[in-house]
Parts: C-alpha cells; structure tokens; sequence
C-alpha cells in the first residue's frame, strides 16, 4: 500500500451523496458522481486532523455540531479552486478600460465608479482592475473608484488582503505594470495606491443576504466560476448578479461560460476578443 493510498480515508456511495448535497445546499456547487475523488482526496485529510474515522461521522458533525458553520468555511478553503493570475483573459479587461468605462461615464449621474470582483480568489483580478485603472487614465479628474473582491474561501480572501504575490501569478503581465509592486525576498507585494481602492471580503454568491450588499455597480466580473454550478445555481447567482449591478451596467464571465437558457436579464455583446453582457 502507498502512502498516498494509507492517508485517505474511504468515501462510501452513500457518504459522498450525503456531503456532495451539503456542499451544493451551502454555496451551490455541485460535484457530479465522476467527482467522487475530489471530495475523498481533499477532506481525507481534515478527517484525520479532526480524529475521525469515517465520512459518515464527519457528516453527522458538520449536520449537528455547533462548530458546523465554522467547519463549512473550512471546506469551502479545501475544495475550491484558487488558479487565477494577474491580467487573466485581457481582453476583457482592455473592453472595460476603453469601451465599458468611457460610455458608463457618458451617462453616469454622479462620479464613482463601483465595479465587483465577484469569486476573485487570491485578489489578482481587483489589484489588475485597479492597475489598469491607474495606468490608463481613462477615468476623467475628480472620479473616485470602488474596486470590491469577494470569494467562499476563508483562505483564499486572507491572500488577497494579504496582497503578496509569487512570480507563477504573474505569467500573462506585461512588464510595464511590474512598476504597481515592490519585490521582496522572492515576493511581489500590490503598492499600497493600487490597493487603496480595493475592499476584500468573504462572500457567497448564492445568498441574496452577501450579494445583497453590492448595489449600483457600474462593472461585474465574474469569470470562470459559473462553470462549477448547475443550471439552478446558475440562475440564483446570476439573478443576485444582476440585482447588484444598475441598468446599462456590465457583466463580464469566463470565455467557456454563456447566459443562454440563464437570463435574459442581459444582452449579449461579441467585442472580438471575448463577450460582455450588459443588464437590460
């Protein structure tokens, strides 16, 4: 036996089901009966770091122990995916700076620009939008911005407040913007102008009452998360997407993620190097 094979702990049908529907009542993610590893090779661990023995003992305790919250968190750190990195599918965010930002100013009626970072991980994609921001200039004098971060995990939110950064998240950024970081010891930590604008909190996209704290945004990324979801869990963070953002306002997701049978809350626009939807 190996010792990869002695460190896991036995997922039976019946368990993963149990845990599976959990999770996705929790935050909406559903993991499909091939995904049965993913839940035995992540949790196995915290099991062991619990004392317990079987997964049907570790369902009871997050069911009924007062420490169930707290223990949910703590999943959410263990199976999300954190795999982003800085200037992530750009075109997108050069959309925003010269088309989605010089018309919002156009109609806009007073002089912030709020703009969410819906599931941004270890807080890359703000500190980009901020970036971006700072170096273009497109936004007139006398503006203020609002960048806003939120993500599930517990630990990937203490990253992005942290805002230190190795060289693996930088693989896609042009060396003009490395002059937004000072390095350190092999770490790249966000100079303190760029985070400025930028709030990071812990939120759910599926609860009306975290979403529900993000109104009149002007810009929405929510890029490569909607794939983790079903099509009913699709629907509810999308509706508490558009809830957030005001009418005319922009909605950037994943290039392999589509509203089609969604929303129709939005309407589609093909910009040539990506897709942005824009709430009717």
């Amino acid at each position: 036996m190996s010792i990869l094979t002695a460190q896991v702990i036995k997922l039976t049908d019946e368990e993963y089901k149990l845990i599976r529907d959990m999770v996705y009542e929790y935050c909406g993610i559903y993991f499909q009966e091939h995904k049965k590893y993913i839940i035995e090779n992540r949790l196995s661990r915290r099991l062991k770091q619990l004392n317990f023995t079987s997964f049907k003992d570790y369902y009871y305790f997050l069911k009924y122990d007062r420490k169930k919250d707290e223990e949910l968190v703590e999943i959410m750190n263990l199976l999300t995916i954190n795999e982003t990195y800085f200037f992530r599918e750009l075109g997108q965010l050069k959309h925003m700076i010269s088309v989605a930002i010089p018309e919002l100013v156009k109609s806009k009626s007073d002089r912030v620009l709020r703009i969410w970072s819906a599931a941004c991980s270890t807080g890359e994609e703000p500190y980009s939008i901020s970036i971006l921001l700072k170096d273009s200039g497109v936004l007139p004098a006398g503006y203020r911005v609002e960048i806003y971060g939120t993500d599930l995990s517990q630990d990937a939110v203490a990253k992005a407040k942290a805002a230190k950064y190795r060289k693996i998240s930088f693989r896609s950024t042009e060396p003009q913007y490395m002059k937004y970081f000072r390095e350190q010891d092999a770490e790249f930590t966000v100079n303190a102008d760029v985070r400025l604008p930028v709030k990071i909190d812990r939120g759910n996209l599926l609860l009306p009452a975290d979403t529900g704290r993000y109104r009149n945004m002007d810009i929405v990324f929510c890029r490569n998360v909607l794939i983790y979801f079903d099509k009913e869990s699709k629907r509810k963070v999308i509706e508490n997407l558009a809830n957030a953002l005001q009418p005319q306002g922009y909605l950037y997701i994943g290039h392999s993620e589509t509203l089609f049978g969604i929303s129709d809350a939005f309407r589609m626009n093909n910009f040539g190097e990506g897709i942005v939807y824009m709430k009717k």
